[in-house]
């Protein structure tokens, strides 16, 4: 807004003589609304995280930027470098919390509407990630039988 008034003021002083100063005020004004109400919504574009370990590869995707205390459902895409048929929700468990903190998270996610892509890919949600601080989180999908988890780390910041 604050650059709105600048554009708007400094435009009207060098049309003061004109007879469409006010028109031009109100259509620059109109424009630089416009403008600020695109840049959110530039801003909710969805975030990508990967990581992966000798099984597998993970790919996460959440459909926009996440905020406190609201419920998501993300986006998973896990390939192996063994066959993935035999591999069904019941194999897939979801955990994660804040180190720092040594706590868990305020939710208990799960695996759901799982998809065999191929023989080595599967997809699949993550229902139910709720995060009600700022700060550094991480997430951990097991899968059955493996060793180590798979594990996203990032900051959850403002």
């Amino acid at each position: 807004m604050f650059l709105s008034r600048i554009i708007v003021t400094t435009f009207s002083r060098s049309v003061k003589n004109s007879n469409y100063k006010y028109d031009i005020k109100l259509f620059l004004s109109m424009l630089s609304s416009l403008l600020l109400l695109t840049s959110f919504n530039l801003q909710a574009k969805e975030l990508f995280f990967e990581t992966s370990n000798d099984q597998f590869s993970l790919e996460l995707t959440a459909p926009e930027s996440p905020s406190l205390n609201k419920i998501y459902r993300w986006k998973a895409v896990l390939k192996g470098s063994q066959p993935l048929s035999q591999i069904s929700l019941s194999d897939i468990t979801i955990s994660g919390g804040m180190l720092a903190h040594g706590h868990g998270l305020p939710t208990q996610p799960k695996a759901l509407n799982l998809t065999h892509n191929n023989d080595r890919q599967i997809s699949f949600d993550i229902q139910g990630l709720k995060f009600q601080m700022w700060g550094n989180w991480h997430l951990q999908v097991h899968v059955a039988d493996t060793q180590a988890p798979l594990i996203i780390e990032f900051n959850l910041s403002p």
